[in-house]
């Protein structure tokens, strides 16, 4: 962890998330950790966000993101523009793809 203050514990991610989210949060950082075993997390406070990679570098080494909003939670791909949609589902996000 920095010790800048600028980095902290998952827990500062699921204090910041309202009650109902929080379930959802340790949901998807345990398929994280049941998909990626040796996973390096990063919580940055300022953003509240948990970000998880291969190692302590952002953007080049951090795969995703866990954000919870007012109402809802992020999971994020940092890359996600480079994943394949074979169905066209980012483009077009009423299309029913998400049901």
């Amino acid at each position: 962890m920095n010790s800048d203050g600028t980095h902290g514990p998952f827990a500062a991610v699921l204090a910041a998330a309202a009650p109902n989210l929080r379930p959802i949060c340790k949901a998807l950082r345990a398929q994280i950790a049941a998909l990626h075993r040796a996973f390096v997390e990063i919580v940055w406070l300022k953003m509240r966000i948990a970000s998880f990679g291969v190692g302590p570098k952002k953007m080049s080494q951090h795969y995703a993101y866990i954000a919870a909003q007012r109402s809802y939670v992020n999971l994020g791909f940092y890359h996600g523009a480079m994943l394949p949609d074979p169905d066209g589902c980012s483009k077009e996000p009423a299309s029913g793809c998400a049901t």
